[in-house]
């Protein structure tokens, strides 16, 4: 697999006083998407500010000069991940406003038009052209009292120290359904344009689960297909519930593929070790003992919230043979351990495994003796964030496994190996809105 390369750029949209949006089309001569449509854009160079570099590349690309322009707004910026050259672009975004539509082009470019910001969908554009628009279009930090509340509601998720990372993913897109649904007679642009300021802010919480980041970014990713083929701002908003229900609905089907998966290959009588509380664990242990699996479970306490705990105890409740052992004990307790099975908050780019404290520790333990150590989750908690080089803030109550401690993911897909996360977020990014 070829490296990826991380370049940062400026991104420039120019707009005419008839609000029509300047797209330019990349020449031959230069080294990336070729042919393809962008607007006013430059590699930001070391120490550079980007809106300086904005300036420079509207003076050399559209031959505007800095008194014929006038800054709109700029927008948080953006990674966008190019398959075709195995690039990250991290994106600076600008919008600009222009008296003077009469362009002359530089060398990088064979064309340029004039368009209608909606028929952004018509043309062959460099990747996340018309997202990097929408960070711009709109002032997003303008809200309504209606929206302030879903926002609140929003950040109170990064409150929660005790749900799973699935289960917040899913409250964050029906936060955002809501919102949704409580816009009646709004027009479908701005009703976008809410769902996008939700967005945004539901990237900056949880920053430990990816399921928030990729349940959210998803539905966005197809409400903005269907805010284009839409008939109607009723049947946008129909749809996008539709979208949210499913999404939500297709999160808990995940975790019990998972869950199933992993049943099926964990061997008659084994004595497997797991660690905190997660759902899709509970569930593979369920569906064994529903298959007839004869097994055992050793749970641990998890300090310092003890959510082992509690897992034994549902475990017990449903007919399991599960017995707490202390943290403590775990060197001794792994002696006559088969199987080490977890769950995962967030999986990294690399396979590298977020848990709860005390996960890495058993890892290792593990490893020293030879005792297989398992993961199981929904692919949905591959982290795009980390595959797209943004710093991940791990919570104290967290930490990191390393892909060389872990043996096997099993998700939904199947049983993969560490080394194949990372084509399954490239696959992932495809529909997602990042």
């Amino acid at each position: 697999m070829r490296a990826l390369n991380y370049r940062q750029v400026v991104t420039s949209f120019i707009q005419s006083n008839e609000n029509k949006i300047l797209l330019l089309q990349r020449s031959s001569k230069v080294g990336t998407n070729r042919g393809k449509w962008g607007a006013v854009s430059g590699y930001l160079e070391a120490n550079e500010k980007p809106f300086s570099r904005a300036q420079i590349e509207i003076q050399e690309e559209a031959s505007l000069q800095p008194n014929e322009i006038e800054l709109t707004r700029s927008g948080t910026p953006l990674r966008a991940f190019d398959e075709e050259n195995q690039i990250v672009w991290i994106v600076h975004p600008y919008l600009f406003a222009t008296h003077n539509d009469a362009i002359i082009i530089d060398w990088e470019h064979t064309n340029y038009k004039w368009i209608d910001p909606r028929e952004l969908d018509s043309y062959d554009t460099v990747p996340k052209l018309k997202e990097t628009f929408e960070r711009v279009q709109w002032d997003l930090r303008a809200t309504s009292q209606r929206q302030q509340e879903a926002l609140e509601m929003i950040c109170k998720l990064d409150e929660d120290r005790v749900s799973g990372a699935s289960f917040l993913g899913r409250c964050a897109v029906q936060i955002i359904a809501n919102h949704v649904k409580s816009s009646e007679g709004t027009p479908r642009d701005d009703i976008f344009r809410d769902m996008l300021s939700l967005f945004m802010k539901s990237r900056t919480v949880q920053h430990s689960m990816a399921s928030v980041r990729n349940m959210t970014g998803k539905l966005m990713f197809q409400s903005d297909l269907i805010r284009a083929e839409s008939k109607s701002t009723e049947d946008f908003r129909y749809a996008v519930l539709e979208s949210a229900q499913k999404i939500s609905s297709n999160s808990e089907k995940e975790s019990e593929y998972a869950a199933d998966n992993l049943a099926s290959i964990i061997a008659q009588n084994a004595k497997i070790l797991t660690h905190s509380y997660s759902s899709t664990v509970k569930h593979a242990f369920e569906s064994m003992l529903h298959r007839g699996i004869p097994f055992e479970v050793f749970v641990t306490e998890s300090i310092p919230g003890y959510e082992g705990k509690a897992l034994a105890r549902d475990l017990i409740e449903t007919g399991l043979r599960a017995r707490v052992v202390s943290d403590s004990n775990i060197p001794k307790i792994l002696e006559q351990i088969d199987i080490v099975v977890v769950g995962a908050d967030t999986v990294l780019a690399d396979g590298s495994v977020v848990n709860k404290v005390g996960t890495k520790h058993i890892a290792v333990e593990a490893k020293s003796r030879h005792v297989p150590f398992y993961v199981v989750c929904e692919s949905g908690k591959f982290s795009t964030e980390d595959f797209l080089g943004e710093n991940i803030q791990i919570d104290d109550m967290f930490d990191v496994t390393s892909d060389d401690l872990v043996q096997k993911i099993v998700t939904e897909l199947g049983v993969l190996e560490p080394s194949q996360v990372c084509e399954r977020i490239k696959s992932m990014l495809r529909e997602l809105y990042t």
